[in-house]
């Protein structure tokens, strides 16, 4: 494969290379093609994005193949023009055993084909979609509204493929072989690396039999077809680490990375406290953190996000911090975050809550005892709302925390297992017989929490105490909060509602954070975000050595090193709405500042 532009380089690389790059200031995406082998119930692409600190944008449906694709992009409703710009990399994961590289029926303007011809040659229908989406991204430059818009050639699009699960299909994995050569396209080559081989059998059978679910046919062989679903299969973890091999390759390696997110930051007296660590790169992972400055060692850690018990705030708060983390391949990775947990001073709960059902959409669950969450794939979504009196709220609050009580996911599978993250927006509205076909679109974002399968039987929380004081502020009686799934997760999220006799939401409030740090201490480093220039401005008292910009759910936005001045700013007008979390580290010292984009 020929070396890739540095132009490409600079737009695809984030966590991607933080040991070598001194700066990381936007979210990278990946979009999957394909079918059966690719539907994020396989979850290797999932937990792959994952280790990339990406986002998937998984466009594979089972049943489908690459002329299905080629189809709905002729018809221009594969992917929005927002999905394409902010996509880095597009993988194609089509593997049906036919011929996928015969040049004989290729047509030089991929405008020719017609949509018979697509659906009868699978060469043709590959033909077109690469060729397609090379032109589509190059066409964003003609698009007053997208970033790209003006340049001379647009996105650049980057391609990769993939061969089968093993290496059963010969006739597609040696074609994709010569597409990929053809094209000078990346190639993941699960077929090599899967660790058996079709050639060697066991007890008499294909090897792939016994990590499938059903069995194909093939001249006479029979083979394992769908391989097992959902994270704790072995072959979905062992594809997940080809991939991750694979587009480390392309994109360099990802150091080990352990983010920490707030968990309970705002708890009652008697309950648990908890920290959540997510990982990038590959494990198992080896972590080191202290709470209140006792140092405590976890190795072998499989899950990711890792949810971790600490003891419970006494005098002042309970402080978290990580201090190493490392895999097997390497010594020490990059650790970020801070957490400190304390006892609520006040609780107060909604006055209405429900959720909205996109299929049942005029229909109102406002006496139901639960509450539902739902991503967007389907006509099956589910939006949740919740209105709050402010009368208990003061401007003196330092923490506002509104949590839920999650207690089940149903999953299309058993074993599926996917990670959910879940904007929560406000207006100062009061609503009643919310249904979704009168449901409030005019809402502001606060930020963003992500919620996984460990957090299940635990409260989901976000910290809304900037957005509520600046109600507040305004004369405001009322908030109407809003959560809602972003992006393409599948699972049907579970909460307990008012009705609920346990586990009611709430309305969490803090007011005194004295931790023994001095005012001095406290104003050591000062930021604030300006809407007009869309910058964050960055003022400490002594020079910054390092500076890092993280989302509420532990994603990197922004990090610079050795920076040796005292005042800095960043360009955040790619950042989305929300909260994030400035660290600043300078004369030996670490401050942790919130910083909420609002445009």
């Amino acid at each position: 494969m020929k070396p890739m532009k540095p132009v490409v380089l600079a737009i695809i690389l984030s966590v991607f290379s933080l040991l070598s790059r001194a700066e990381y200031k936007q979210q990278s995406f990946f979009m999957l093609s394909g079918a059966s082998f690719a539907i994020p119930e396989n979850t290797w692409f999932e937990m792959g994005c994952e280790a990339f600190g990406a986002r998937s944008i998984n466009k594979a449906v089972s049943g489908d193949a690459i002329m299905n694709t080629a189809v709905d992009m002729m018809a221009g409703k594969y992917y929005t023009w927002q999905e394409l710009e902010k996509t880095d990399v597009f993988i194609i994961m089509h593997v049906h055993n036919y011929a996928v590289a015969n040049e004989l029926t290729l047509k030089e303007n991929f405008r020719d084909y017609t949509e018979e011809e697509i659906k009868a040659d699978y060469a043709a229908a590959y033909d077109y979609v690469i060729k397609r989406y090379k032109d589509d991204c190059f066409q964003l430059k003609n698009n007053p509204s997208s970033k790209f818009f003006g340049t001379e050639a647009g996105k650049p699009a980057v391609i990769v493929l993939c061969t089968h699960w093993h290496d059963s299909r010969t006739i597609f994995n040696a074609d994709i072989r010569k597409l990929a050569a053809k094209w000078q396209f990346h190639l993941i080559k699960f077929d090599e690396n899967i660790g058996f081989t079709k050639d060697v059998l066991v007890d008499g059978k294909q090897p792939s039999l016994q990590y499938a679910s059903d069995i194909q046919t093939i001249d006479g062989v029979a083979y394992g077809q769908h391989p097992f679903r959902g994270r704790n299969q072995y072959i979905q973890q062992k594809m997940m680490k080809i991939f991750v091999a694979g587009m480390e390759e392309l994109l360099g390696k990802i150091p080990p990375t352990a983010l920490l997110r707030d968990k309970s930051s705002a708890i009652l007296s008697g309950e648990d406290a908890y920290v959540s660590f997510s990982f990038l790169g590959n494990g198992p992972f080896n972590l080191t953190y202290k709470v209140n400055e006792q140092a405590i060692t976890l190795n072998n850690i499989t899950n990711n996000p890792a949810l971790i018990k600490v003891d419970n705030p006494s005098n002042g708060a309970t402080t978290v911090e990580p201090v190493s983390v490392s895999n097997s391949a390497m010594i020490e990775g990059i650790v970020a975050g801070k957490s400190s947990v304390r006892y609520a001073d006040k609780v107060d709960y909604p006055f209405f809550d429900t959720y909205v059902h996109q299929v049942s959409n005029t229909t109102s669950y406002e006496t139901s005892t639960s509450l539902q969450l739902k991503g967007k794939l389907g006509n099956y979504a589910r939006e949740t709302y919740f209105s709050f009196r402010l009368n208990n709220i003061s401007m003196n609050d330092e923490r506002i925390i509104l949590r839920v009580y999650f207690y089940k996911t149903v999953y299309s599978g058993e074993s599926v297992q996917e990670n959910h993250l879940v904007e929560i927006a406000g207006n100062s509205e009061t609503y009643s017989g919310l249904i979704w076909n009168n449901k409030p679109e005019d809402m502001t974002v606060i930020g963003e929490t992500m919620i996984s399968p460990v957090d299940t039987e635990s409260y989901i929380t976000w910290d809304i105490a900037d957005w509520a004081k600046q109600q507040l502020s305004t004369g405001k009686e009322v908030v109407t909060l809003r959560l809602r799934v972003m992006d393409y997760a599948t699972g049907l999220l579970y909460f307990y509602s008012s009705e609920s006799k346990v586990h009611r939401p709430q309305l969490l409030s803090v007011s005194n954070l004295s931790s023994g740090i001095t005012n001095e201490e406290q104003n050591a480093v000062k930021s604030f975000y300006n809407p007009y220039d869309k910058k964050i401005h960055v003022n400490s008292l002594s020079s910054i050595d390092d500076l890092s910009i993280f989302s509420a759910e532990g994603k990197c936005y922004y990090m610079s090193k050795n920076i040796g001045i005292n005042m800095h700013s960043v360009d955040a007008g790619n950042f989305p709405d929300g909260v994030y979390l400035l660290q600043v580290q300078g004369d030996n010292k670490k401050e942790i500042r919130k910083i909420i984009i609002s445009n």
